[in-house]
Order: structure tokens, then sequence, then C-alpha cells
């Protein structure tokens, strides 16, 4: 009997001090799978959603807007919460709006990391959300590839429009867009896109829409003035791509299909002019 006694008080004592399982909330990622925000142009952003599930027992409070970053290249993504906090993710329910993650390559290849929110509940099991990205200088699909001088694919590198004080322009940087000599058809470039649209390039021409023979090429131009910067810094590192389509659009113009499509990277430099320029000066890679 007393032993039974003993029993009794240490189970008692156990459960007094550890959560039982399977009683608080749990966050699974939705859906399981890496959250893949695909290639993205070296030096600038891509963004996509994900959200978490709570599967558990009980309702979850995230507290903050930031997430909690980790894994291998913690330091390319990031990610917080688009609603206001602190939100509740009700047991059964899942994270809404969702969470919005940031991708910002350095460098060419596969970059992956983690995301975790922080929950007040200390009973909570939080799985971490894990992502995946590609840094990218040259993209391709279809029969359509791009050439010329300015176009360095081994190693892969961004046009480089040189250094431009702030308030001028660079000269015309001239390269091809080319429609692969196995190819059968004609390509219509319907659009010019800019990723991120405010580093300071345009689109010369010429103007869109433009047809590439098949197994032939057509000289595209483009522009960089480097945007306005406080000074200091006296200078500043600006990058961009820019990708051409061929696209089918409905009566409305909504895109209905991409047929084929190539890009590149771009980098230029700008500076306040001083008696004493920075010694090395910047420049693109």
């Amino acid at each position: 009997m007393e032993i039974r006694r003993v029993l009794r008080g240490m189970l008692t004592a156990l459960v007094a001090v550890i959560p039982l399982t399977g009683c608080g909330p749990q966050l699974d990622p939705a859906p399981p799978q890496p959250l893949d925000i695909g290639q993205t142009y070296v030096g600038t952003t891509a963004t996509k959603t994900g959200t978490w599930q709570n599967s558990g027992n009980a309702n979850a409070t995230l507290p903050q807007p930031v997430l909690t970053m980790g894994g291998a290249n913690a330091n390319l993504f990031a990610g917080v919460l688009m609603g206001p906090v602190p939100t509740t993710i009700a047991k059964g329910r899942a994270l809404t709006p969702p969470a919005l993650f940031v991708f910002a390559p350095t460098d060419v290849g596969q970059f992956t990391a983690t995301a975790t929110p922080r929950v007040n509940e200390p009973a909570a099991t939080v799985n971490a959300m894990t992502l995946q990205g590609e840094g990218i200088m040259h993209y391709v699909v279809g029969d359509l590839t791009l050439g010329g001088q300015k176009i360095t694919l081994q190693p892969p590198k961004p046009v480089d429009f040189g250094r431009v004080a702030v308030g001028q322009q660079s000269p015309i940087i001239t390269f091809d867009v080319q429609n692969g000599v196995f190819a059968t058809q004609n390509i219509r470039i319907t659009n010019v896109q800019f990723s991120m649209n405010n580093q300071g390039f345009t689109y010369v021409g010429p103007p869109t829409p433009f047809v590439v023979p098949k197994g032939g090429k057509v000289a595209v131009q483009l522009r960089f003035r480097p945007p306005q910067f406080p000074n200091p810094p006296q200078e500043k590192m600006f990058r961009d791509g820019v990708t051409f389509f061929e696209v089918q659009t409905d009566t409305m113009g909504n895109i209905t299909a991409q047929k084929s499509a190539a890009g590149v990277a771009l980098c230029g430099v700008g500076f306040h002019p001083t008696e004493t320029p920075p010694n090395p000066p910047m420049t693109c890679p």
C-alpha cells in the first residue's frame, strides 16, 4: 500500500510539471512541401505567400509579425505576417491572411531556409516551413535566348552598364534576342518586363510587339540612368532583371499562355562626382 501511494504521488508530480502531449496547438506548413519562390534574378527580390494549419487541440496565438528564419541560407530570405498582431489561429483553421516570404539572392544557385512563427502557448508544437529559391543571371524558356558581346554565359554575369553619374545616363547597351537555330517558327515578342521597375533601367527599343524570325535575331537596346540617392554614400549599385516574353492574350488583354521567354540580370553603378573619387571605385561583378 505504501509503495502504491508513493507511485501515485510521483505520477501526480510528473503531470504537474510535464504538459500532456497533444493538448496544445500544432502548426503545420500548408501544404507540407517546401515553398518554392522560384527563379529570381541576382540582386532583385521575389515574393510568395504561405500559411500554417492548426491541427492541434487548442487555439494558437501569434504575437509578432516577423518570422524566425533559420537554415543554411537564412540571410537570403525573410518572412512576415500580413495581418495585424497578435493574431489567433483557431484549431482546425489556417493562418489568414497568409504570411509573406521574400527571397533576395546574392549569387547564382539553389538556396533554402526555414521560417517559424512565434507562438505564445507553451504547449504548442510548431513545425517550420521550408523555403527554396534559385538565383539566376539568365532565364530561358522555349527557343528564345540572348546573345551578343554584352551577354556573358560562362561564368554567368549581369549586363554591365558601368559607372554613371547621378543625373546622367549611360550609353545605349545593345544585345540580341535570338530564336534557336532549330526553331520551327517565328517568335513574336509581346512583352518586355523589368523585375523591379525602379532601378533606373529602361527599355529603348524596338517597340513591342516585334518578331524574331526562326534561326534569326533582333537587336534590343536598353539604357541606365541611376535614380537619385542621398550623398553619402558617394556611390551605389543598382540591379534589376529584364525578360522578353512571347505570350498569348485573350480579348481583354489577360495573359492566357506563355510560350517562350528569355531574360538577363542587369547592373549599373550610380555615383556623385567629387574631387576625390573612391579608390577603388565600385564596379559591377
